[in-house]
């Protein structure tokens, strides 16, 4: 948990005992924290929803092998088929929350004058892969990766 403010250090110390791990951005304003948490949030469910919808198109399109292999040529440090397999279970578990989320964020942006292309895009794909199940092959068809997804 990011903590920023005047109460930040007293909380973390009452807190500590219960198991929480706090991290207390020193000398940031009220207010930096829930940014961190707000632009990480840009970034990390962005990833999800992109991964997610890149997998349903890649494995539909029997070319996942191919598209992996040429993400892993670009960032190599990335291990892209373990990362798409991650993130699309937790779209699939958490999407509907995760929408929400990013539609507030969408409303921040707008108010702070930033258009959230992004942040309403990444609100649409993971409200609409609520209520789907999501199972993970690793052998189904000689292939070493497949998404199969139902209602």
């Amino acid at each position: 948990m990011l903590l920023g403010g005047a109460w930040a250090k007293a909380f973390a110390v009452t807190m500590t005992p219960f198991g929480m791990r706090m991290e207390i951005l020193e000398g940031a304003k009220v207010g930096s924290a829930a940014a961190v948490k707000m632009c990480r949030s840009i970034v990390v469910k962005g990833i999800e929803a992109l991964l997610f919808e890149c997998v349903m198109a890649a494995t539909k399109l029997d070319a996942d092998d191919l598209v992996f292999a040429s993400l892993k040529e670009t960032w190599p440090g990335i291990d892209w088929k373990k990362l798409a397999d991650y993130t699309s279970g937790r779209v699939v578990v958490h999407g509907e929350r995760r929408a929400r989320e990013m539609e507030e964020v969408a409303e921040t942006l707008r108010a702070i004058g930033i258009d959230p292309i992004m942040a309403e895009a990444t609100a649409r794909r993971q409200d609409w892969a609520r209520g789907w199940t999501c199972a993970h092959t690793s052998a189904l068809k000689g292939r070493r990766h497949t998404l199969r997804l139902s209602r």
